[in-house]
């Protein structure tokens, strides 16, 4: 192999696996949009689903640093469970474990009402 090659081939598989997380991305932010844009339904507000998305940031703004709580014991349990059914440590414990913020702007860019209302958004925890 030539010292260009032995250049170029690792560029071009990191490539690819770039594009692959990339379309894996997509994919879980097209069903987290598609779940959340359900939620109203589920709390009576079908009718208003921009009334769901201002509730939704008025209970962040009171309880904000306790939904944290409530999110990162759920994170600590997922990681027990799967560490108790046989998973390594790097897959048990999620990388990625997003914090409330970060969950409440996928909500926001998710969801059409939240898009259309633009409710001001939760303090950070």
């Amino acid at each position: 192999m030539t010292d260009v090659a032995e250049r170029v081939v690792p560029m071009v598989g990191r490539e690819a696996e770039l594009a692959h997380l990339h379309d894996v991305w997509a994919e879980v932010e097209d069903w987290f949009c598609e779940q959340v844009e359900i939620l109203p339904v589920f709390y009576g507000m079908d009718h208003a689903p921009h009334a769901f998305v201002e509730r939704v940031a008025a209970l962040l703004r009171a309880h904000g640093a306790e939904a944290q709580g409530h999110l990162d014991r759920a994170y600590g349990a997922l990681e027990r469970v799967l560490a108790a059914a046989g998973a390594e440590p790097g897959v048990a414990r999620s990388a990625w474990q997003p914090d409330i913020p970060t969950l409440w702007s996928l909500l926001r860019r998710g969801h059409s009402a939240a898009r259309a209302v633009e409710p001001s958004p939760p303090p950070s925890p």
